[in-house]
């Protein structure tokens, strides 16, 4: 059974300001998408729907002037045209969205296929002051095109993730979606303006911030849920909390509980990750994460007849633990580990645990023997 998904996430941005692109790579240029020559598959028809309110920037985007004519956006959100690129002229289905997401598979979006899915998105955001945002497209097999005040930031079929500076006031966002896989998976989120770190890094800033009755904690899933984000129930305790957040997607978390939050890490490969509620102080980010899914390696299979013992989730608890001694000098407190789940309560890492963890570990390496022999 197939799912579908349309994430709502909020979206607040401003002025075009310089743009940096992190990961080793050279700064964006912006530039106007009409100085050069598109493509045919750029080129769609429109459908008029009603809506008030008109930007002072001029669209950026080629499909402006042919799906959304008039130019007029919505106060708060975004306006938002689904369509099949393939038929000519193609029906746009509008809808008024919190956010730039969809997630669907074969034809559960309005009977369009996912290989044939195309989407604009525009809105008119607000800033009441001047900030720095990360701004972070996550898409599979597909190609976009992200304009902001009518000048081209972004265009690619990748992944990807940049800081950029935003002055007060109310502005144009675009963005063009083109599809080309059984699978629409797509998703543009802004998230606080942090800059990358390595773990140690991460690790020098809190000695220096002299956490040193801290608690650490670390919890790990793969991405966000259908619930919209990823509670954390931390562990009531008299000592404040270092929390490690680990994920493969972005993900917005959502943190809870009486205790004092010291400093929070937002780990996952692709930048992007957030907290709800925001936490104004020690909060880093990093690329640097560590994919743990179980309690020890799990999923293991003995292939080619007993030439290969292969395990799908290879790290476990041991191997964050031992990592964030050699880090932290502290010892881990508690985890929740999972591939997806909207509420997380923390196991401490107790005796009984650990006894636990041994016995899954020897019961791994007596099916790598069994394996091998």
């Amino acid at each position: 059974m197939y799912r579908f998904l349309l994430l709502v996430t909020a979206l607040a941005i401003g002025v075009a300001g310089s743009l940096e692109l992190l990961g080793g790579e050279p700064n964006g240029v912006q530039r106007d998408i009409a100085l050069h020559e598109e493509a045919d598959e750029w080129d769609q028809t429109h459908t008029t729907l009603p809506a008030t309110v008109f930007p002072p920037h001029t669209p950026g985007s080629s499909w402006s002037g042919k799906i959304n004519p008039s130019g007029a956006v919505f106060e708060d959100g975004f306006r938002v045209f689904y369509f099949d690129r393939t038929k000519k002229p193609s029906r746009t289905i509008e809808r008024h969205v919190d956010s730039i997401a969809v997630n669907y598979s074969w034809s559960e979006l309005h009977n369009i296929k996912s290989e044939n899915f195309a989407a604009y998105w525009v809105g008119m955001l607000h800033l009441q002051q001047a900030v720095t945002k990360r701004i972070t497209l996550r898409q599979g097999w597909s190609k976009a095109r992200l304009f902001i005040n009518g000048k081209l930031v972004y265009e690619g079929g990748d992944t990807h993730s940049f800081l950029h500076d935003f002055d007060a006031g109310d502005h144009l966002i675009e963005v063009d979606y083109i599809n080309e896989w059984h699978t629409t998976d797509f998703e543009v989120t802004l998230s606080d303006g942090i800059p990358l770190s390595t773990r140690l890094d991460i690790a020098v800033s809190l000695q220096k911030a002299g956490f040193s009755e801290a608690t650490l904690h670390y919890v790990s899933t793969y991405s966000e849920t259908e619930g919209g984000g990823s509670l954390i129930e931390v562990p009531k305790s008299d000592k404040p909390a270092i929390l490690w957040l680990d994920s493969y997607d972005p993900v917005q978390w959502d943190i809870c509980g009486e205790t004092e939050i010291a400093a929070v890490i937002l780990a996952s490969l692709q930048p992007g990750s957030s907290i709800k509620g925001g936490i104004s102080d020690n909060v880093f980010m990093t690329s640097e994460y560590y994919g743990v899914r179980s309690w020890t390696s799990s999923d293991c299979h003995c292939l080619g007849g007993g030439r290969a013992f292969h395990c799908e989730n290879k790290k476990g608890i041991v191997d964050v633990s031992k990592s964030f001694e050699q880090l932290f000098a502290k010892p881990l407190t508690s985890f929740s580990v999972g591939k997806e789940g909207s509420g997380r309560s923390l196991t401490k890492l107790n005796d009984d645990v650990w006894t636990e963890i041994n016995r899954l570990e020897s019961a791994v390496s007596q099916q790598e023997r069994e394996c091998e022999s």
